[in-house]
Order: C-alpha cells, then sequence, then structure tokens
C-alpha cells in the first residue's frame, strides 16, 4: 500500500512539474502601433466615398478606387496595389509602401505610384478607411481637380 501511494504522489508530483514547464509565456510580443495598424490595412479597401475635394464630381473619378496593402507575417509593410483610379493612384508591379517614420501610423509613402505618393490615415478602423491626399495633378498635366482631397474606403 504504501509502495502505491509513493508512485501515485510521484506521478502526481512530475505530472505537476510537466504541466508548469508546459504553462511558460509562449505568447508573441505585443505588436507596436504600425504593426497594428498596418495588420488593419493588410487587406483590400473600395467602395469609396469621397467627402471632400476641391471640384464637383470628384466622386466620379475615385468611386471605383480599390486600394490593397500587403504585409509581412510580422506585419510590416510591403506591397501596394491600387485600381479603379488611375489618373490618381498609378502603380506598378514593383509598387509598395511604408510609414513616414517610424513613431507614427498615420502617414503613408507610396513608393512607384504617381502622382499621390502619400497620403494620412484620418480614420482607421476594422471596417471603414479613412484618407487625405494631395492632388497636383494626372500625369499627363490637366489641372482639373488640384487640391486636397479625402476619402472613404471600406473593408471589402
Amino acid at each position: 500500500m504504501k509502495y502505491i501511494k509513493l508512485s501515485v504522489s510521484i506521478t502526481l508530483i512530475a505530472l505537476a512539474a510537466m504541466i508548469l514547464v508546459n504553462c511558460k509565456n509562449d505568447d508573441p510580443a505585443p505588436l507596436d502601433e504600425q504593426q497594428q495598424a498596418a495588420k488593419k490595412l493588410s487587406v483590400a479597401w473600395g467602395a469609396a466615398e469621397v467627402l471632400s475635394s476641391p471640384v464637383a464630381g470628384a466622386d466620379g473619378t475615385l468611386e471605383n478606387l480599390t486600394l490593397t496593402f500587403a504585409t509581412t507575417e510580422s506585419f510590416q509593410p510591403t506591397t501596394f496595389s491600387a485600381s479603379g483610379a488611375p489618373d490618381f493612384f498609378l502603380t506598378s508591379a514593383n509598387s509598395s509602401w511604408s510609414w513616414e517614420t517610424s513613431a507614427s501610423a498615420t502617414h503613408v509613402l507610396l513608393l512607384n505610384v504617381s502622382p499621390v505618393h502619400e497620403f494620412t490615415i484620418e480614420e482607421l478602423t476594422e471596417t471603414m478607411l479613412t484618407i487625405s491626399f494631395s492632388f497636383d495633378g494626372p500625369i499627363g498635366g490637366r489641372i482639373k481637380g488640384i487640391g486636397e482631397y479625402q476619402v472613404r474606403l471600406t473593408r471589402q
């Protein structure tokens, strides 16, 4: 009987030790502000609604805008693509995006994109992205539409 009690006690102690060893903190490091924003951004955004523009009728030139942001597994910016509004966002196969500074998750730089090559995130939720940007005119030099824009996009 003593032998059985001793065996059960040793088994319980070994089991408790295994549980404690396996319960170590395996949680990943918390995401910083930019990684959190990049995680939300890393989808396609479309169904554009022009909230403000320097000219009437800008809705028609931006309503088909779709922006797609890609990230690495650790939510670092990688590729960027846009469609539906080439007068504003003309991309190529090697277009990408990045944060303007390491301290901000609101100002986005677009590389190999023209004529708009940067924008500010005014609001970002799981389902909505509002951006503002300056438009200096389309490729080809048409003057109409130069100024500040604010556009709301919906997660696709």
